[in-house]
C-alpha cells in the first residue's frame, strides 16, 4: 500500500467514526508492515504514560511504563516539540523502550496545539532513512494528531448531549438508556438494583421568595451533594424539574435508605436547612426485580413513594410497598 493510499484510509477511518483504536492500529501496522521496525506504537500521557498501540513491545514492559509513569525519552520529546531520531550519535542513546536498538525514530502527538504523546519506532539493525521517509513519519504523527482531537471532541459533545445543563447530572434521555442497560444486567446476572427519587419539596417557594436564580442554587447544591455522597459506580441523574432519581447498582433498598438519610442530614445542616423557607427532600425507593420485573412499573411505584413521602411532610424516606 503507497502513502497516499494510508493517509486516505486513515482519514476515511476518522471520517466513518471508526473507533480511535482502529485508527491507530491501521497506522501503526503499516508502519510495521512498510519499515519492519522491532518495535513501534503509540505512546499518550494521560495521568502518567500509556500504551495507546503497541506491535512489539511485551505486556510485561507495558504495565511497567504504566506504573513507572515517566520517561526520558518522552521527557525530551516534549522539549524538543518536533521529529527527533535517536543513534549512537545521540545524547540520550541507548535509552529506549524494552529494546535495545540501533536507531530510533519518535514523532511528538499533539491534542490540538498541546503535547499528548509520541508515535515511535525503533530498528534493531542500522537503516538509511530519507528525507521523505521522515517526513512522512511527521505526516502520521499529525494524523494521529488529528484523530486525537477530533475523537476527543466527539467525546466531549456526546457527554453534553448526556447532560442536564443546569446540574451537570445526567439527562432524562440518557437516565432511560442507562436503566434500560441496567435492567438487562440485573436479568443477566441476577444481581438486583435499587432506584431512589429525591423530590425537591418547596422550589417553588424558593423561586417566589428569592428568585429563580436562588431556585437553580438549590437544585444544583442538592445535584452537588447526591454525586458526592453516592459510589463512584452509581448513575445520578434529573429526573424531573425538582426531581432526581439515582441508580444503585448492587444494593438493597435497606443500604439505599441509609444512604438517603445520610444525603437528607447534610441538606438539613446546609444553609438550605436553615431558610426560613420550607424545603424537604422527600425520597422514594424500590428495588429490581424484587417490586417490580419491568421499567414502567417500576418507575410508578417509585413514584408512588414519593407522593406518599410528600403526603407525611418534611423530609421523608418511603420504600415500597407503601
Amino acid at each position: 500500500m503507497g502513502r497516499a493510499e494510508i493517509v486516505k484510509d486513515l482519514l476515511k477511518a476518522i471520517v466513518e467514526e471508526a473507533y480511535l483504536e482502529e485508527v491507530l492500529s491501521s497506522l501503526v501496522w503499516y508502519i510495521k508492515d512498510s519499515y519492519k521496525p522491532q518495535s513501534c506504537g503509540v505512546i499518550l500521557e494521560e495521568n502518567g504514560l500509556k500504551v495507546k498501540i503497541s506491535r512489539g513491545l511485551s505486556y510485561t514492559y507495558i504495565k511497567r511504563l504504566h506504573s513507572e509513569g515517566r520517561h526520558p525519552l518522552v521527557e525530551q520529546m516534549r522539549k524538543e516539540m518536533s521529529l527527533m531520531v535517536v543513534n549512537e550519535e545521540h545524547p540520550l542513546y541507548p535509552t529506549g523502550f524494552e529494546h535495545p536498538y540501533k536507531l530510533m525514530v519518535m514523532v511528538p502527538v499533539f491534542k490540538r496545539s498541546d503535547f499528548a504523546g509520541i508515535l515511535f519506532m525503533d530498528f534493531s539493525e542500522s537503516v538509511d532513512l530519507s528525507d521523505d521517509d521522515l517526513s512522512f513519519f511527521e505526516t502520521l504523527g499529525y494524523l494521529a494528531s488529528v484523530a486525537l482531537s477530533y475523537y476527543e471532541l466527539e467525546d466531549r459533545v456526546e457527554e453534553l448531549n448526556d447532560r442536564d445543563t443546569l446540574t451537570g447530572v445526567y439527562n432524562f434521555k440518557r437516565f432511560h438508556e442507562l436503566l434500560f442497560n441496567e435492567v438487562k444486567r440485573a436479568d443477566e446476572t441476577g444481581h438486583p438494583f435499587v432506584l431512589a427519587l429525591f423530590a425537591v419539596t418547596g422550589l417553588g417557594s424558593v423561586n417566589e421568595k428569592y428568585g429563580h436564580v436562588a431556585g437553580d442554587e438549590l437544585l444544583k447544591f442538592v445535584a452537588r451533594i447526591l454525586q458526592e455522597k453516592v459510589r463512584r459506580f452509581d448513575v445520578v441523574a434529573r429526573y424531573s424539574a425538582a426531581k432526581f432519581v439515582v441508580i444503585l447498582p448492587e444494593t438493597d433498598k435497606s443500604w439505599a435508605k441509609g444512604l438517603a438519610e445520610e444525603i437528607i442530614k447534610e441538606f438539613e445542616n446546609s444553609e438550605w436547612g436553615r431558610k426560613d423557607v420550607e424545603v424537604y427532600l422527600d425520597v422514594g425507593i424500590v428495588a429490581y426485580p424484587e417490586d417490580a420485573n419491568n421499567e414502567k412499573i417500576l418507575l410508578n411505584r417509585l413514584e408512588e413513594c414519593v407522593l406518599e413521602a410528600k403526603r407525611q411532610k418534611g423530609h421523608t424516606v418511603v420504600l415500597w410497598p407503601v
